[in-house]
C-alpha cells in the first residue's frame, strides 16, 4: 500500500484499515497519512511487512493506533509516529537505526516482541509498558508513572517532566554504555513513596534544568555505576526526608558535582555515540525545551 494523496487527516478519524501487505507514505503531502480520533492501522499480513514513512512525525504522517499482527513480523524501514498507543499481538517489531514515537502506551504481552532500537514515548501519566524491554527508551512527557515494576535491558532517558516509580521497581540494567539513566531537560526524577525502588547498573546522570527540592523524599535509589550531577539546576538531585541512595557496584564508583553552569547531558550523548543511535538525539532535538542539552555535542549521523 503506497500513499502519495494529500492532506487525509480528516477522512482517517475512526475504524479500522488492515493492511495485509507494506505500507509506504511518500513525500507528497508531508500529512497525506494522519489518522486521528479513534482510527486504528492493523498489519495483519502472513508474509513479512515493511512499513516507511517520508515524513514521520506527529504534526506531519503518522498512525494513531496501531496494531501490529503479523506472525511473520513487521520490519520498520524508517522512523514511524504513533500518535495514539502501539499493540503487539503476533509476530515481532524490528526497527534498526530506527525510532518509534508513540504518544500512548506499548502493549505487548510477551515482553519480548519490541526490537526497535530507540522509542521515545511522549504521553503523561500512567503509560502502558510491557514487563521489559531493549534498546534506548526515552521518557518525554509530563507527570509519567509506572503502574507495575519495569525493566529496561538498555539506555534510558528521562527528558519531559516527570517521571516517578509509583511505588514500583524501575531497573536499567546492561553493560555501559547501556544500562544508563540520564535526567535531563526540564526532567524531574519523583521517589516519594517508600516503595520506590530505581536499580541502576551503569551511570547515573542528573542534568536537569528543574529543582528536585521535594521529588526525592522517600524510596531506595541504587546505584550499580558512577553519578554525575551537573548544573542545570543547582537542586536538580536535592534528596530528603527518608530517601535513601546507596551505592552498590562491585567495584570504585566515581560521583561528580562539576560547577554550576557546566553544559548538560553528556551521557545522553555518549550513550548514542557509542550505539550509534542518532534517533535518541533527534527525539532529545525535538522534545526538549533547552537547546543547550544537546549543544555540546555535534549530532551522530546515521
Amino acid at each position: 500500500t503506497a500513499v502519495t494523496r494529500r492532506r487525509v487527516t480528516r477522512a482517517l478519524s475512526a475504524g479500522v484499515l488492515v493492511l495485509r501487505g507494506d505500507l509506504t507514505q511518500v513525500a507528497n503531502s508531508s500529512s497525506d497519512f494522519a489518522p486521528t480520533g479513534t482510527h486504528l492501522t492493523r498489519l495483519a499480513g502472513s508474509a513479512l511487512q515493511t512499513v516507511t514513512f517520508a515524513d514521520p512525525a506527529a504534526a506531519s504522517s503518522h498512525f494513531q493506533n496501531v496494531q501490529f499482527a503479523d506472525a511473520a513480523g513487521v520490519t520498520l524501514a524508517s522512523d514511524v509516529v504513533a500518535s495514539g498507543s502501539a499493540t503487539i499481538t503476533a509476530g515481532t517489531v524490528t526497527g534498526t537505526n530506527h525510532m518509534a514515537t508513540i504518544g500512548g502506551g506499548l502493549t505487548d504481552a510477551t515482553s519480548s516482541r519490541w526490537h526497535v532500537d530507540t522509542t521515545s514515548f511522549t504521553g503523561a501519566g500512567a503509560i502502558a509498558l510491557p514487563d521489559s524491554m531493549s534498546g534506548v527508551v526515552a521518557f518525554l512527557g509530563t507527570g509519567v508513572t509506572l503502574s507495575k515494576s519495569f525493566k529496561l535491558n538498555g539506555a534510558m532517558i528521562v527528558g519531559g517532566g516527570s517521571f516517578a516509580p509509583a511505588g514500583h521497581t524501575l531497573t536499567v540494567a546492561g553493560t555501559s554504555p547501556l544500562g544508563s539513566l540520564s535526567v535531563a531537560g526540564n526532567a524531574t526524577l519523583v521517589m516519594t513513596n517508600p516503595a520506590d525502588s530505581v536499580d541502576v547498573s551503569g551511570p547515573f546522570s542528573v542534568s536537569s534544568l528543574t529543582a528536585s527540592t521535594g521529588s526525592l523524599t522517600a524510596g531506595t535509589l541504587v546505584l550499580r555505576g558512577s553519578m554525575a550531577q551537573t548544573s542545570g539546576s543547582g537542586q536538580n538531585f536535592a534528596a530528603s526526608g527518608t530517601h535513601r541512595t546507596i551505592f552498590a557496584g562491585g567495584k570504585a564508583q566515581a560521583g561528580r558535582t562539576p560547577v554550576p553552569g557546566a553544559q548538560a547531558h553528556q551521557l545522553a550523548h555518549d550513550v548514542a555515540v557509542q550505539l550509534g543511535r542518532a534517533a535518541v538525539l533527534a527525539a532529545l532535538d525535538r522534545h526538549l525545551d533547552d537547546a543547550r542539552v544537546v549543544a555540546d555535542q555535534p549530532h551522530v549521523g546515521r
